[in-house]
C-alpha cells in the first residue's frame, strides 16, 4: 500500500501486525473526541452559570487555537450525534 501513489495523503508504515493502524486511529480519535466533549460541557456549564465570556477569555489566554477552532469542533460533534 505504501508504494501506491496517494496524492494528498500522508502514509506511514506503523508495523507488520494487522490492527496496529486501527489501534493508533482509535486511540488518537478518542483523545480528540474526548477533548471536544470536555470543551462542550465546560462551555455549557459556563453559559448556565453566566460566566461564559470569562471562561472564553481565560481559554484564549492559555489556548487561543482551541477557542478559535471551537465552533468548528462543536459543529462537527453535533453533526455526528444523530
Amino acid at each position: 500500500m505504501a508504494d501506491l501513489p496517494s496524492p494528498g495523503l500522508e502514509l506511514r508504515i506503523v508495523g507488520p501486525e494487522i490492527g496496529t493502524a486501527s489501534a493508533i486511529k482509535m486511540s488518537t480519535a478518542s483523545f480528540y473526541k474526548g477533548q471536544t466533549a470536555l470543551l462542550a460541557q465546560a462551555l455549557r456549564t459556563a453559559r448556565a452559570n453566566g460566566v461564559l465570556e470569562f471562561v472564553l477569555d481565560d481559554l484564549r489566554r492559555s489556548n487561543p487555537e482551541l477557542v478559535r477552532d471551537a465552533p468548528r469542533m462543536l459543529q462537527s460533534i453535533a453533526a455526528k450525534s444523530d
